[in-house]
């Protein structure tokens, strides 16, 4: 692959810089810093490394934490926490962030070498990972030998080694220690102020965007931004505008844009042949019948949603992004079509996927039926599920997330896996994408999962072969306008 004549460079404080020289270049792709090339005053994250035991168990205790808002510019400004959950309005998930707290206890003590019955954070350590020629995983391996592939070399032969290119927008080398744990490392996305980023997350755009590269998707019924539903922007206006768009002859889903954590999500189950049974879900749970369906009340609550704003430990990026709604084919679980589809969110770090997590809907919950590794192989301390059945169209969702995830450092995929709710009875199991997350506040079983994916990813700075270049994929559209129009 041809090396590109000028690779640009972020600065500490978000400027570009054009590498057109073969000494800078050498430099910029050298670890992946832009050395010598920042301006003066740089600011970075100070840590402090404990051992990776306690590092973890510390991380796992900031279950409640939620950063204050700031910038990679901004002059050593102290991290604040909020002590207490980020989504303290939503009781569903008081519990649940980040980990789930029965299986922190499954964890050995740092003391104990002998016991079988609880996990270590070296039963977590990949000893492979495989990206340009590099094996990102003898970074800071605590047993390199194990490695059965070598890290390859730390210099770039710009006549021929292979390259990952990373697109400008996702760049945090000039941040990144090498000690991060996810929190850390989440925390350096979660600080950009770069409105290209937005793209990502923007689910009226990202759905237009899919739909012209045709990726999989639900079936959309509507779609658009509060300004496109209602020029006034008022709440009447915008209920009026919803209910007309809102599906009266089958069942849809719909939801804010601008949102996560399934928060302000209707899911509505209207039978095509018995419209006066409806059955709806506020919480993406089993449809049930326990309330009178009132369109109006759809309305009111999808247009309050778009005049409210992101949760206050979302990044910059979300909370940057121009609310919007979409309303879209109701997908369901094949065996049983009351329920909402299995639920796959694919953690990609550097193009590769590193480990999916797998969330199943029974009656009345939302579980977590495990965490698992590319090869299918179950992640441990998740003792849900040993494997990925045969059904679950594995591979295919790994090609599609690693395609989405060219050109960046960590990115998430999420998939519904299921069949469209009024399809025949025999229809083939199949699956959608569902959104995209460049900041994710997933739940994990174990912290050790969380950590082993940051090494990897700091990794990658640290190691890696890659170039800094332009992004390609934002249309010129939304670069200009923060939007994607339906005409774009």
């Amino acid at each position: 692959t041809a090396v590109p004549t000028n690779i640009s460079c972020f600065s500490s404080c978000g400027g570009i810089e054009v590498l057109d020289t073969p000494s800078q270049l050498w430099a910029a792709l050298y670890g992946g810093d832009c050395i010598g090339r920042t301006q003066e005053g740089k600011t970075s994250l100070n840590t402090r490394q404990p051992p990776m035991f306690g590092r973890s168990i510390a991380f796992s205790l900031l279950v409640a934490a939620a950063i204050v808002s700031c910038s990679t510019c901004q002059e050593d400004e102290p991290i604040s926490y909020i002590q207490e959950n980020p989504y303290h309005e939503y009781p569903d998930i008081q519990e649940d962030f980040p980990y789930y707290y029965e299986d922190l206890a499954t964890v050995c003590s740092p003391e104990d070498d002998t016991s079988t019955d609880c996990i270590r954070p070296k039963d977590f350590l990949l000893n492979d990972f495989i990206v340009e020629g590099v094996n990102l995983a003898t970074y800071k391996h605590p047993n390199p030998e194990l490695c059965t592939v070598p890290r390859g070399g730390n210099t770039v032969n710009l006549l021929g080694d292979p390259l990952f290119y990373l697109y400008e927008d996702f760049f945090i080398g000039d941040v990144v220690q090498g000690n991060e744990t996810w929190f850390e490392m989440t925390l350096h996305r979660r600080r950009l102020k770069r409105p290209s980023l937005t793209f990502y997350v923007d689910k009226v755009a990202r759905k237009r965007w899919l739909a012209e590269k045709g990726y999989p998707q639900p079936d959309i019924y509507y779609i658009g931004y509060k300004n496109e539903l209602s020029k006034t922007g008022k709440k009447e206006d915008l209920e009026r505008a919803i209910l007309k768009h809102l599906p009266t002859t089958h069942g849809f889903c719909a939801k804010p844009t601008h949102m996560s954590m399934t928060m302000g999500t209707w899911l509505v189950d209207i039978d095509p042949n018995h419209q006066d049974e409806v059955k709806f879900s506020t919480t993406a749970r089993q449809f049930r019948a326990d309330a009178e369906y009132d369109p109006k009340n759809i309305a009111d609550s999808l247009a309050e949603g778009l005049l409210r704003k992101a949760a206050k430990i979302e990044s910059w990026v979300l909370k940057n992004v121009q609310p919007g709604l979409v309303i879209e084919q109701l997908f369901t679980n094949i065996e049983d079509r009351s329920h909402p589809p299995e639920e796959f969110c694919i953690f990609v770090i550097w193009g590769r996927v590193y480990a999916a997590q797998w969330i199943h809907i029974s009656d009345n919950d939302r579980s977590l039926h495990g965490y698992f590794y590319r090869d299918g192989s179950p992640c441990p301390g998740c003792w849900y599920r040993d494997e990925i059945p045969d059904w679950i169209p594995w591979e295919e969702m790994i090609a599609q997330a690693e395609s989405l995830s060219t050109g960046k450092d960590m990115f998430r995929v999420d998939f519904l896996v299921g069949v469209p709710r009024y399809s025949e009875e025999n229809t083939e199991l199949t699956f959608v994408i569902s959104e995209s997350e460049i900041h994710p506040n997933s739940v994990f079983c174990n912290p050790f999962i969380a950590e082993e994916m940051a090494r990897l990813w700091t990794a990658g700075y640290k190691l890696g072969r890659f170039a800094v270049i332009p992004n390609p994929e934002i249309p010129i559209e939304y670069k200009i306008h923060a939007n994607i129009t339906e005409t774009w």
